[in-house]
């Protein structure tokens, strides 16, 4: 993960020379300085987007995981002390699944507002 968010720095750092050194070498008509500003702006709507769904899949997997195992000890005889410390790891798996379901409504709607153009 560090590696890919190095690398979508290093990408955005790269277009931002680009678009100072465009800005600086010739003057733009603000037709021009639009369309610069909408491609900055495409382009950090979408590391955005990936990031937040690459994050929010890194944390889906460790977290099925954990209910898994969850579910199984569920299943097994507990001490009423262990229930107690069971249940708390319960809500806060409940607590991390809406989250990350959170996460993933928030990029649909990105998604469907930039499909539209909006």
């Amino acid at each position: 993960m560090e590696k890919f968010n190095n690398e979508i720095e290093e990408s955005f750092d790269q277009l931002m020379g680009e678009i100072k050194t465009v800005r600086r070498s010739s003057p733009l008509n603000s037709e021009e300085l639009l369309e610069l500003y909408r491609k900055e702006n495409e382009f950090l709507q979408k590391k955005l987007e990936f990031y937040a769904h690459l994050n929010s899949h890194q944390l889906r997997a460790p977290l099925v995981q954990m209910m898994g195992l969850l579910d199984l000890l569920k299943k097994s005889g507990m001490s009423k002390k262990e229930k107690i410390l069971f249940d708390y790891l319960e809500i806060a798996a409940d607590n991390m699944d809406e989250m990350i379901r959170c996460i993933n409504r928030v990029l649909q709607v990105e998604n469907r507002s930039s499909d539209k153009g909006v």
